[in-house]
Parts: C-alpha cells; structure tokens; sequence
C-alpha cells in the first residue's frame, strides 16, 4: 500500500506540474514560431498547487528518510460489496520512507513519462504545424519530471549520504514490497512499453507534402490525390491583409471569429486559407514570410459550396477576394504553422 501511494503521488506530481509548465510555455515562448497562445485561470493554479504538493510529498521523504507506521487490514467482499473485513483487525507495520530498492518504483513514473513521450512526442509542430504543440512540450516535460524521481532517490542515498544508520536491517525487507509490486505490474507496463516503443520504431517519419508552384500546377483538380490530405502551402498574398470574415455584418473587420488570406501558389493555383478556431496562427504566419513567401499548414480541400455549407465557406471568400482563377480555387482548413 505505501509503495503505491509513492507511484501515485509521483504520477500526480508528473502530470499536474507538466501541465502547468506547458500553460506557461505556449504562453510566452514562440516554440517552433508558433504563435503564443492561452493564458492563466484557476484550474492551472490548482494543477500547480497539487503538483508542488505532491513532489513535496515525495521529496522530502526521500531527502528526510523516516521509518513511518502504516497499517494494513484484509478485505472482506460478499458479491459486489467489498469492506475492510470487521472481524479482522489492522495490522501495523513499519515502512521505510526511501531505499535504494525504491528506484525501481520510481521508475513507474519514468515509464508514464517516456509512454506520454512516444504517444505525443512525435507531433513535431515543425512537420505537422501547431495543433499539437501544447502535446509535444507537454510530453517532454512528463518525460524529464518521470526521469527526476529515481534520479534523486540514489542521489540522496549515495551522494548526499541521506539513508539510515541500521541500511542492513531495513535492506532485506524493503526489497520485498518492491519485488511483489513488479511482479504484479511490471509486465503489463513493461509490454505497454515495448509495443509503442516498435511502434515508433516502425513508424515512418511523417512528412507533410508542399503545395506550392513546382508541385500545384493546375490546381487541385490535377492533382486529387491531395484531397483531403493535410499539406504545407507556400503561396504569396494576393490580397494585402489577412481579412476577418464569417459573419453577417457589413463591414467585415467587425468579425472575430474566423479570418483567411488568399494564397497565389503559382502556375495559376490559388489556395483560399482559413482558420476558425486559433486565428492568431493566420495573423503570425502572413508576419513571418520567408523570402516574401507565406507557409500555412492544414487540411486541403475543394471550395465548398456557399450556398450548401454556409458554416464552412467563407462570406466573404468571393466579397474581398473575388472570383477564383482560371485553374480554379481550392481551400485550405488551417491548423497550424510551420517553423520559419
């Protein structure tokens, strides 16, 4: 049981921290010039809150080592009832609140890292754009926090010399909890591991493909094996400013919750980008052109129809940007941006 309150108190410490830390990260840093996003509210505060109290928790059980009374009493259960058995009485017992052994336990909170790190690590915002930055820093700060706890439980023991006097009298039965504990979650954690660990292995490094003059002639309907496909577009404005639009008043910088940019993508392609949730990503991609370039990532489509989906056309598509060229108009769902 008190092994257990380790791994659950380390698993709190990794994942509300992490998610804290990532809050703060996308807010103030352009990581892979994306733009920064979010902003502080009380569940961030309470996430940080319990994390720290949980790593304290921890901490300084390891940096103080203590012998701790826990008790354990069986349990009783009569078909879908289970109670602490009345006629049974607790049984005590004393515990050791840090040992060399114990790296093995923390080495749990090393594998929900490194599980939270193959899952979501790969979602590079420099390839697949920045719907999944927060995923990304979030999953190598759980990995770097799951690496902190064993490593600080043999610094404190070898290095800072924090252990007890009698270490011989309290090795033997501190290895034992550790031993039933992994012999009971051990393997099915450790072949979690290795199953995502030869899935990435496997996996074949995602790359996103370029619409842009040497690859988009003749616009979508040459090439609809791009249909539906997410892709990075590289196109100059044809209009100077990126437009506010999707709503019914007049004057269309009133509107705040949808913008897009009409991209001239050469050889008389045009991709019409617009972006519905983060309009922020619009707004910092056309600012960071590259060689008078703008790059834009998302899902590309044919223009949908204005008349049957309203919602996803943009009104003022044919209002601000006119008609679409000769090689016709496709339209680009956009989800994020690239690194410069």
């Amino acid at each position: 049981g008190s092994l257990v309150k380790v791994i659950f108190f380390e698993y709190l410490a990794l994942f509300c921290i992490a998610s804290f830390l990532t809050t703060v990260a996308v807010m103030n840093t352009s990581w892979y010039d994306c733009p920064t996003s979010g902003s502080l509210g009380w569940s961030d505060l309470a996430f940080l809150l319990i994390g720290l109290v949980s790593a304290a928790w921890v901490i300084w059980r390891v940096l103080f080592p203590v012998l701790i009374k826990d008790s354990f009493r069986p349990i009783l259960k009569i078909d879908w009832l289970i109670i602490p058995n009345p006629r049974i009485g607790s049984a005590e017992y004393l515990f050791p609140s840090t040992h060399p052994s114990y790296f093995f336990v923390d080495l749990f909170a090393t594998g929900v890292g490194l599980i939270f790190f193959l899952s979501l690590g790969a979602s590079n915002p420099a390839v697949v754009g920045c719907g999944l930055l927060k995923e990304h820093i979030f999953s190598s700060i759980a990995l770097a926090i799951g690496i902190f706890f064993p490593i600080l439980r043999l610094g404190s023991w070898y290095v800072l010399r924090r252990k007890f006097p009698a270490e011989t009298a309290l090795g033997r039965p501190a290895w034992k909890p550790v031993i039933i504990l992994w012999s009971i979650i051990a393997v099915p954690f450790g072949i979690v591991l290795i199953s995502m660990g030869i899935q990435n292995l496997t996996r074949k490094p995602i790359t996103l493909p370029v619409v842009d003059a040497s690859t988009f002639t003749g616009g979508l309907s040459a090439h609809t094996n791009l249909d539906g496909t997410y892709v990075r577009v590289r196109g100059s404005m044809k209009y100077p400013k990126v437009v506010r639009c999707g709503c019914d008043e007049a004057d269309k910088t009133n509107c705040i919750w949808r913008v897009a940019t009409l991209l001239d993508v050469g050889a008389g392609g045009e991709v019409l980008a617009v972006a519905t949730q983060d309009i922020e990503t619009v707004y910092a991609a056309t600012e960071k052109k590259i060689n008078g370039m703008v790059e834009l990532v998302g899902r590309l489509e044919p223009m949908p129809d204005a008349t049957d989906k309203p919602w996803k056309f943009s009104t003022c598509g044919a209002e601000v940007f006119g008609t679409p060229g000769a090689a016709g108009r496709a339209y680009l769902l956009v989800e994020g941006a690239p690194r410069k």
